[in-house]
């Protein structure tokens, strides 16, 4: 049952364009959380599904799983024999159709549908041959926080979630989101390239908002940056009174260091404000950033493997060729580093797998000339100038795992130069990994005015890419050894790949002693061994080596090399 105060939203609809599509676990408390998650809209084929940016649409009740009659976890692919009358189904991703698992909870009397994924983060929902006749709210949720919610159903606790827009719900309610906070330029940047205040600072800054329908009085934010436990950064903006449906910005001072460390930032906005908030799940916003001696990268990065943090997994929705997604780099003492790779995860739809699918990554210098997105001569991406190119050809069903793709040759780098790194596919299948937990509305509309993710579309380029609120999932390795010598690439093709105990290295005729390297995901080095190739085939014992996918790189005393990926399973 929707506890909605009606009355209310007869006079604040008007104010429900600053409003945020939430959905937010209230109970249990042990649980209680804004959930990361994608959702349909009156669009691409769910022409009857509820506006969620409308608060009317609002819905709040228990969660109940739609029981299809099967021993395994739900799909609702079949016939639900349980009543969900009132209730938020849950059921599971895969074997039918996202539209024909809504319209079963619909049919079965449920309010709205949650759809775990069978994998991390969470995909945009095609409507397939159903979802015209959809009338609920449909959420997805990474399998991970779907596993947080299913485990308290199952110890019987009531959860209760809420989805929708809350504008009005409250009393007294202020909030932010993603899209309200100033944020670092990017998540990485290299600590080359951020020597001290004079290379690099972050401009804190957010704007609140009254959701709730009295008057706030005396409001302030709050800005704390810290790194490793250290305060560095401790500041309060002056206050400011904000009616009910009205917002205000709160500027803070510049954090900036003499001198700066490697490591994980993290960013936390607060807001401060005297009265007591009646829904404290959007009073508070954090946002780390670091700085690294090899990566770029405008993702969020996992903070013990350093890859990106993929969620929802895109593509344009009629692409039948060239696919690529970009990120934008330019920095005024860029010739300190060079590129050596890109990092990015892909996924493809049931029952399609990646395997065998050909992925490129490119490092393009973007030629057009424009100062900011305000500069009419910000036409497009119009010049492009390919510097570097790497190719990977899936051998295992990778979905979902970061991959390292170096290029052929280090990407030498220019000062104040724009420059595109992209992952390109030309399979109709492939959707490239995408984080939509990091949302750069503020930094690309008000404080840095510079592009953020390009995509391209057969051909077609959108400086805009799918929207300042998702980036693509890339990560770029970098380099402080400029002096890298261009020696002849030799084509090396390992067995068994997988492998799950020795790896046999077919060397074509070389023989003598080489170095071997081998690379995680993360550019992170595993192993730095001499090797004797006399006998033509060197044999790798990787019996220490955790599963994954690794790049080996093998280089000869004559400068020869070969750089190739391996899989480990064991």
């Amino acid at each position: 049952m929707k506890k909605i105060l009606l009355g209310f939203y007869l006079s604040i609809f008007s104010f429900a364009c600053f409003g945020q599509v939430i959905f937010y676990v209230e109970e249990p408390a042990s649980i209680s959380n804004n959930y990361t998650f994608t959702y349909t809209d009156p669009g691409g084929g769910w022409s009857l599904t509820p506006d969620l940016m409308d608060p009317l649409n609002a819905v709040q009740d228990t969660l109940m799983l739609a029981d299809d009659g099967t021993a395994d976890d739900s799909l609702a692919c079949n016939p639900l024999i349980n009543d969900l009358t009132g209730k938020i189904a849950v059921c599971y991703r895969g074997a039918c159709q996202f539209g024909l698992k809504a319209k079963k909870a619909q049919d079965a009397g449920a309010v709205a549908l949650i759809i775990i994924n069978h994998s991390p983060g969470a995909v945009g929902m095609a409507p397939g041959d159903s979802g015209a006749l959809v009338t609920i709210p449909v959420v997805m949720v990474s399998d991970a926080d779907g596993a947080i919610i299913r485990a308290q159903m199952d110890a019987g606790a009531d959860v209760i979630a809420f989805i929708g827009n809350k504008v009005g719900y409250y009393a007294d309610d202020l909030g932010f989101f993603g899209d309200d906070i100033n944020r670092p330029k990017a998540f990485s940047n290299p600590l080359a390239l951020s020597a001290d205040n004079t290379e690099y600072d972050v401009q804190p800054g957010a704007w609140v908002h009254n959701y709730g329908t009295n008057q706030q009085l005396g409001v302030a934010v709050n800005a704390q940056i810290t790194l490793g436990g250290t305060v560095l950064y401790d500041q309060t903006s002056s206050t400011s009174d904000i009616s009910f449906g009205d917002s205000a910005f709160f500027s803070l001072p510049v954090f900036s260091q003499t001198s700066y460390t490697e490591g994980y930032y993290e960013l936390t906005y607060s807001i401060v404000t005297t009265a007591v908030d009646q829904f404290i799940g959007d009073n508070m916003v954090s946002q780390n950033f670091m700085l690294s001696d090899t990566l770029f990268s405008m993702t969020n990065l996992n903070d013990s493997t350093n890859t990106p943090s993929n969620g929802p997994y895109y593509r344009p929705s009629a692409a039948v060729g060239s696919y690529s997604a970009c990120i934008h780099f330019m920095d005024p003492n860029a010739s300190r580093i060079a590129a050596m790779g890109v990092t990015f995860a892909a996924s493809t739809t049931d029952p399609a797998v990646l395997d065998g699918e050909y992925v490129s990554v490119y490092g393009y210098e973007w030629a057009d000339q424009f100062t900011d997105i305000n500069d009419a001569n910000l036409t497009g991406v119009n010049t492009l100038n390919l510097i570097g190119v790497g190719e990977y050809t899936y051998s295992a069903d990778l979905q979902n795992e970061n991959i390292y793709v170096p290029f052929d040759e280090p990407m030498t780098l220019n000062d104040n130069t724009r420059y595109l790194f992209c992952v390109n596919t030309f399979s109709t299948e492939v959707y490239i990994g995408f984080d939509n937990a990091i949302d750069y509305t503020q930094n690309f509309d008000n404080v840095y005015l510079q592009p953020i993710s390009p995509i391209e579309d057969n051909g077609t380029w959108f400086v805009g890419g799918f929207g300042r609120d998702v980036v693509p999932g890339l990560s770029v390795n970098v380099s402080t050894n400029l002096n890298v010598e261009e020696n002849e690439q030799l084509s090396i093709t390992p067995y068994p790949n997988p492998a799950n105990h020795i790896v046999n290295i077919p060397l074509n005729g070389f023989k003598g002693y080489a170095n071997l390297k081998i690379y995680d995901l993360a550019g992170k080095l595993i192993s730095d061994q001499n090797v004797n190739t006399m006998s033509g085939n060197l044999q790798v014992n990787v019996n220490d080596i955790p599963n994954g996918n690794y790049l080996f790189n093998i280089t000869f005393e004559d400068g020869k090399s070969g750089k190739f990926n391996v899989v480990i399973t064991k």
